[in-house]
């Protein structure tokens, strides 16, 4: 009898342990609740036909790779596809992902045609990940990398925030109060000249990209659990070789700037 009783408290572990695996694969927040949404995950690729000319290429041909959460709301699903199907050429208008890979590899394929072509094949990846998971709105990170010749590849994260209630994408006005964005800035500046070693009563960044030298916040921020996180890609503030630069501000230090609107949906009182 102990042993049987042992068998079938086994079994109903390992049972409950697969349920669980499967409800983490389906959400991606760092503190799961029964009300958080469940999605799957879907790819698209897409190849061009030429093989490639380099001798000393590590791929043979050029592809277009997509990979994107796929919710059971249209809403949602519209939304995030459209975070992924943005193109470097501003005189294309993708609809679809199948049109951005089509063009993709249409515009690589043009190329080779010409006199002046490389021989190397280019690639493009986009990955877009659910990174906040709550009852009241989605954080999304799409991550971008590609190839289209040169010296080197192009890479990059953009953040998105989708409010769950309202089916909108949420603003730095929807956070910040309106007198206040200018306060938001002075506190941002403070915590960037500690992360990047700048002297505090230094007033101008002559060694960085900020317009007429002056500090400035950008538009690619992701709401976390405990703070805002701004972060400057490639080539936006500093030089390529020195990467992206993450600006994280605490709630606990702007919450006499927050909108009724944001505490409500973060939780914060």
């Amino acid at each position: 009898m102990r042993k049987l009783s042992f068998y079938i408290t086994a079994i109903a572990l390992i049972f409950l342990a697969a349920c669980n695996s499967n409800n983490n694969e389906n959400s991606t927040s760092a503190d799961l609740k029964p009300d958080t949404l469940t999605y799957t995950i879907e790819k698209f690729y897409l190849e061009s036909k030429l093989e490639s000319k380099a001798i000393d290429s590590v791929q043979d041909k050029t592809f277009f790779e997509a990979t994107y959460p796929l919710f059971q709301n249209d809403t949602i699903n519209s939304y995030i596809k459209n975070l992924i199907n943005f193109n470097d050429n501003p005189d294309m208008q993708y609809n679809s992902m199948e049109e951005a890979g089509q063009g993709f590899i249409k515009e690589y394929e043009d190329y080779q045609k010409l006199d002046y072509s490389s021989p190397w094949p280019w690639y493009k990846q986009l990955k877009a990940t659910v990174v906040e998971n709550h009852k009241t709105y989605l954080g999304i990170q799409v991550n971008y990398e590609d190839f289209m010749g040169g010296a080197h590849g192009n890479h990059g994260i953009i953040y998105s925030n989708f409010n769950l209630n309202s089916k909108k994408e949420i603003t730095i006005q929807d956070i910040i109060l309106d007198n206040k964005m200018d306060s938001l800035t002075l506190i941002a500046e403070e915590i960037f000249k500690k992360d990047e070693g700048i002297d505090s009563i230094q007033n101008s960044f002559p060694n960085y990209f900020f317009e007429d030298g002056q500090f400035s916040l950008n538009n690619n921020f992701l709401l976390q659990k405990n703070s805002i996180l701004f972060l400057y890609n490639i080539y936006e503030i500093k030089a390529y070789a020195e990467g992206v630069t993450r600006l994280e501000i605490p709630y606990n230090k702007i919450n006499n700037m927050l909108t009724p609107e944001a505490k409500e949906m973060l939780g914060i009182k």
